[in-house]
């Protein structure tokens, strides 16, 4: 990648491994940052995912607990609804529209708010199979001290999940920045 960057536009097309005739490697680099503009690119790619990485994770590990912790048939008809999403793609042309409609085309809400909905049900898989793991005695010792359901989720599962949020944070950073360019 280096030798490719400092070469000039006409060697650069050459696909090898050869030195450039002539360095041009800073100048090159100058070139992309300016004409790019990659400052804004970069500050406009964090506008949409760090709102969508912190929404998702907070919403998808609220449901994931409850999906996980409430054994219902709507419950379980729920989960089967949320993570078919990873199967599932995206009506592309439908999202398109409903945006318009809703005048957010083009826009970093429409953009969050669709990636959201398309990784919600990735988060949900993974932290509701490491919900399952945790032992129900640890939340129901906090109901008896005391705590709301909030706050069993706040103080007490939401700290244990912290390994399998780590590892979602990183494939939806991951997934959405790849995406947002």
């Amino acid at each position: 990648v280096v030798v490719t960057a400092g070469k000039s536009q006409g060697e650069a097309l050459e696909p090898d491994l050869s030195l450039p005739a002539d360095w041009q490697l800073w100048a090159n680099l100058r070139s992309v940052w300016s004409e790019g503009d990659v400052p804004a690119a970069f500050f406009g790619s964090l506008l949409v995912v760090v709102p969508t990485v912190a929404g998702v994770l907070t919403f998808g590990s609220m449901a994931a607990w409850v999906l996980a912790r409430r054994a219902t048939r709507v419950n379980a008809a729920l989960y089967a609804l949320a993570i078919s999403g990873i199967v599932l793609p995206p009506a592309v042309v439908t999202v398109v529209l409903l945006l318009r409609q809703l005048g957010l085309a083009g826009t970093a809400v429409g953009m969050i708010g669709v990636y959201m909905g398309i990784y919600m049900s990735t988060v949900i898989f993974f932290v509701t199979g490491f919900v399952r793991t945790i032992p129900a005695a640890l939340e129901e010792a906090a109901q008896i001290d005391g705590a709301s359901p909030f706050m069993v989720f706040r103080r007490v599962v939401l700290p244990l999940l912290r390994p399998v949020l780590a590892t979602a944070t990183i494939l939806i950073c991951l997934y959405v920045w790849n995406d947002v360019f």
